[in-house]
């Protein structure tokens, strides 16, 4: 099986999963904050909540730049404790 290369700039869909506790309004603030820090562009965010309530789950179309973009981005995302999950 061949590793397969990302060639940049990339745009994706960033899904990010984060529980309730701060508020949709501060969760979208500090993720936003991560995305202008890295001069990340973004587009329109839509979100899902989980069916308890517990969590949101956010799709933010963005566009990499560089792998190391990528890799700043989630080292970012990893140190945020409202973050369960980001793919």
């Amino acid at each position: 099986m061949t590793k397969k290369e990302i060639k940049f700039p990339v745009t994706y869909d960033l899904k990010i999963i984060m529980t309730r506790e701060a508020g949709d309004e501060e969760n979208r603030r500090i993720v936003e904050s991560v995305l202008n820090n890295l001069s990340i562009n973004n587009g329109d965010w839509t979100n899902k909540f989980s069916s308890q309530g517990k969590y949101i789950r956010y799709s933010i179309p963005i566009t990499l730049q560089s792998q190391e973009q990528m890799h700043q981005l989630y080292s970012s995302l990893n140190n945020i404790p409202f973050i369960k999950f980001a793919l």
